[in-house]
């Protein structure tokens, strides 16, 4: 070939290079300016299974970029697909252009012949490799495993019972609006948001105790308490036994509760009929009702909760309407509780000892009051020092020790509040992560950009003595730097990639060289304006509650930073006034829960239950208390809720704003007042409220005005709502669409959390979802028929994708096998799936190749872990192996496939 020829492919190249460049300049401006084009249909996405069909139906949604969906319209993606397909011909052409062909073949009107061959080669592979992909990669939800490197370790725990009368005198459960009123007193602002599901603990003088009323209860207070201990021996706490907490406490109130109102036990006699066991069922869980209509339970388990609250209670200088005295000893308490005999934490109640949970619960246990020389601080101590001591503990226990002091900011790799300002378009964007990463990052960045130090921190002796207590060598002679990727083995869990290491690294010179400073400072200061603005979004959308606790400390302490200590400013206030919702007690002390409950999911499971079971008008007074629960807990549906400002960030400006998905019309884990609805949550709530307007009680309260009705349009909004989460791979996630891509993990920054980047589509959010779809076109066959049964039958195809060859599904959300197996079978089977189908099939015979010698199914948490069924089911706290919920789970599979 003749370097004219040569110059030409050359010259071909740099073209097709060029006008890709341009092409692409247009597609990003275009997806920008048009982020907006129609507003209306902000979050919307078209019709269809595939890019073409996305395309025949494009006037659907956003022109532009959608921040809500995370992608750009069909008509632009196509285009995109046209960039990369003319970046791939200029390649080729390279390819080509560098063989050996003859001049002749070479030109053909000035232009190298091969070019066009090398264009048709181009597009070939192209579509090919993209069918291919698509046909038989799997796609970005599927969870994967077995785990190569399996956990191994066990925990273990002296064998001591602590009697939960210790600690309990005068404690007591507030729900709802009684709830609200002893807050009201506390404080002089008011609460915003419904009060339904609210759930706090409080102590009161025992002459001030409602339980004063009940001591002439003609019921034995040894029967009432042998009803709420559950069967077990004690009305206390030995986690060597099992380090999950009852709930005696709880259950004891709500008993006494009961029988002073004239309720009788239930009988002690075995139930003879199944029939007769769901009733008995049924009369245990009526006396365990809130007055609102919910169920109150713990939702506490993980270890690195609680430090937070009181690293910011510590910073905040301790104030008693914060935590106050009798609520110190309560967390000392758990602290104390759930200490291993190898002197440290785990990162969850069932979890082996690993830095993160040591290092924060020895830091709070101190915090709180306890002297370097307690027993317990001791074995803390001892078990920090032998583990290469805080220097190896996780990335966001270093966090919070930096916040406190005991770590200098340059042993934290960055987290640039910055990164907000990049455009949404952006391949790698915060804005698409999943919500619960994000939210957490969000004032993890603010307080970095600050870099934010308990103003004290030098002149206290407690943070003197914990810099030294902490570590195994001199504090002062540290090298900070080189330890920030620095962890323990037994912490390890999600090692970090090393791309995101190498970006870590980078950041590090972006931190700390000069040359970088006058445009960090410019960017930085634009980055934490933004980032203080959404983290007040996010407070008012939550009514001060936030998506879950450890933003609301870090919210917290970013608003005390913002404020200057100001501890009497609204935002402060505000955000103290729900530091209750968090705080859970039972025989094990007082926790932080990971959520402020769990309400609204296990009500909508009650009243299902009671449906199946042939009882919702067995029992009227519990199924009408559920309604009107289910009632004011959708959200923003109420004339309550749509006082509160969390309304008017409904608006899609607002919407875009701060990525967040529509909210009105959905249920949510919790409360209304928490405000983030969930696809699973929303649907269940779904077809509980569908279930309970079938029953006469419900029906007959409606018609004479005892209860507020559910609109045909708030259901309406529901399935809206369950419509705009569906995936492009037709399943469903969480709190929000799939934003971001796979890739999206290799830049995961935290090595205790797996999968934490996006939003991936769960089968059991799918199942839910699905079903609340079916159920809806049962009762509402002509609303948006077309819509609903494309969702339904694409939505199968995804459940039908995700499971696993050897029949299962992975439950990403419980322990684990045969959670996600029930919601894979019942979500096949009500979408009109065969019995006789090989999903079906196989998934049962995976369940009844698990079950155990005495009958039943057993799982822990080491399912979750190593994404492997529990070979030992669960041993540690199980009968035989096996435990109740996995075996329902189980036989709630086997039941809907009908297996013999």
């Amino acid at each position: 070939m003749s370097d004219d020829c040569l110059m030409d492919y050359g010259q071909a190249s740099g073209y097709l290079l060029a006008v890709a460049l341009v092409w692409l300049s247009s597609i990003l401006t275009l997806a920008t300016a048009w982020s907006k084009t129609p507003i209306e249909q902000l979050g919307l996405h078209p019709k269809g299974k595939h890019l073409g069909e996305w395309l025949q139906n494009s006037s659907t949604g956003i022109r532009g970029y959608d921040a809500i969906q995370g992608t750009i319209s069909p008509m632009l993606r196509i285009q995109c697909h046209g960039v990369a397909l003319l970046v791939f011909w200029s390649l080729l052409n390279l390819v080509f252009g560098n063989a050996e062909v003859e001049d002749a073949v070479c030109h053909t009107q000035g232009i190298p012949q091969g070019v066009w061959t090398t264009g048709s080669y181009a597009v070939v592979v192209y579509v090919v490799v993209c069918m291919i992909s698509s046909w038989c990669m799997d796609g970005v939800s599927m969870p994967g495993g077995p785990r190569v490197f399996k956990l191994g370790r066990t925990p273990q725990w002296e064998n001591v019972t602590v009697q939960a009368s210790e600690h309990s005198e005068g404690w007591r459960c507030e729900t709802a609006q009684e709830a609200h009123e002893t807050t009201h007193q506390q404080f002089d602002l008011t609460l915003t948001g419904e009060p339904a599901g609210r759930q706090i603990w409080t102590c009161r003088d025992e002459e001030n105790l409602p339980q004063k009323l009940w001591k002439s209860l003609t019921t034995d207070q040894s029967q009432i308490q042998e009803m709420a201990q559950g069967g077990r021996p004690d009305f206390g706490f030995n986690p060597s036994k099992n380090p999950n907490s009852c709930d005696m406490l709880f259950r004891k109130q709500q008993i006494e509760k009961y029988v002073s109102k004239g309720g009788k036990l239930p009988s002690k006699e075995p139930a003879k009929t199944v029939k007769e066991s769901c009733q008995k069922a049924a009369h245990f869980y009526s006396m365990l009702q809130c007055e609102d209509g919910h169920w109150a339970a713990d939702y506490g388990g993980p270890h690195f909760l609680m430090p937070g609250l009181v690293i910011a209670w510590y910073v905040m200088g301790k104030p008693t309407n914060f935590l106050n005295e009798q609520q110190i000893k309560l967390l000392i308490k758990y602290i104390t509780s759930h200490q291993q005999s190898d002197g440290g934490w785990g990162t969850h109640i069932e979890s082996p000892s690993t830095m993160f949970g040591s290092t924060l619960m020895y830091v709070a246990l101190r915090l709180l009051g306890r002297p370097a020389d307690d027993p317990a601080c001791v074995k803390g101590c001892e078990f920090l020092k032998e583990h290469g001591g805080a220097l190896y503990t996780s990335s966001w226990s270093k966090f919070y020790l930096c916040l406190l002091g005991c770590m200098d900011w340059k042993g934290h790799n960055s987290v640039p509040p910055e990164m907000w300002l990049l455009p949404n378009w952006f391949p790698f964007h915060p804005g698409r992560m999943w919500c619960h990463a994000r939210m957490v990052y969000l004032p993890m960045g603010y307080l970095y950009g600050n870099r934010f130090v308990y103003p004290q921190a030098e002149s206290d002796p407690l943070i003197q003595e914990l810099r030294q207590e902490l570590y195994c060598q001199d504090y002062s002679k540290i090298d900070w730097i080189p330890t920030r990727h620095w962890v323990a083995s037994t912490d390890n869990y999600s090692p970090i990639p090393w791309v995101m290491k190498t970006l870590q690294n980078l950041l590090a010179r972006y931190e700390n060289w000069s040359i970088f400073a006058p445009l960090r400072d410019y960017v930085r200061q634009k980055g934490l304006q933004f980032s203080l603005e959404y983290i007040r979004a996010e407070d008012l959308q939550t009514n001060y509650i936030d998506i879950g606790p450890v933003n609301k400390v870090l919210n917290l302490i970013s608003h005390f930073h913002a404020t200057g200590g100001d501890l009497k400013d609204p935002r402060i206030v505000n955000h103290l006034m729900r530091i209750p919702d968090y705080l859970w007690v039972a025989e094990d002390g007082m926790k932080m829960q990971g959520y402020n409950g769990s309400q609204c999911w296990d009500t909508s499971f009650c009243a299902q239950a009671l449906f199946e079971a042939g009882l919702v008008d067995t029992f009227p007074e519990t199924s009408t208390k559920i309604w009107s629960y289910l009632e004011r807990t959708q959200i923003l549906s109420t004339e309550v809720s749509q006082a509160s400002p969390a309304f008017e960030f409904e608006g899609n400006e607002y919407r875009q704003q701060f990525y967040r998905h529509i909210s009105q019309g959905g249920w949510p884990f919790s409360t209304s007042a928490h405000g983030w609805p969930i696809s699973d949550c929303t649907g269940e709530g779904l077809k509980a409220s569908l279930c309970l307007y079938k029953s006469e009680c419900v029906q007959k309260g409606l018609k004479e005005g005892n209860l507020r009705p559910i609109s045909d349009e708030r259901l309406f909004q529901a399935a809206n709502i369950l419509l705009t989460y569906q995936n492009e791979d037709g399943g469903w996630a969480t709190y929000e669409n799939n934003r971001g891509w796979g890739w999206y993990e290799q830049l995961n920054p935290s090595e205790v959390f797996g999968d934490i980047m996006i939003d991936y589509s769960y089968v059991e959010c799918s199942m839910a979802s699905l079903t609340a779809l079916v159920d809806f076109q049962e009762r509402f066959p002509d609303h948006r028929k077309e819509d609903i049964q494309h969702a339904i039958d694409k939505g199968r195809d995804f459940l039908k994708g995700i499971q696993r060859d050897d029949g299962s599904w992975y439950g990403s959300w419980a322990c684990c096998f045969t959670y996600g197996i029930w919601f894979g079978v019942e979500g096949l089977v009500k979408c009109g799936e065969p019995l006789d189908s090989p999903c079906i099939v196989d998934a049962c015979k995976f369940l009844l190749k698990h079950q155990r010698p005495n009958g039943g199914w057993g799982e822990d948490f080491t399912s979750c872990y190593d994404k492997d069924y529990a070979k030992e089911g669960m041993k540690a706290y199980g009968d035989d192996g096996s435990g109740i919920i996995n075996t329902a789970w189980a036989l709630l599979a086997l039941s809907m496939a009908k297996c013999p």
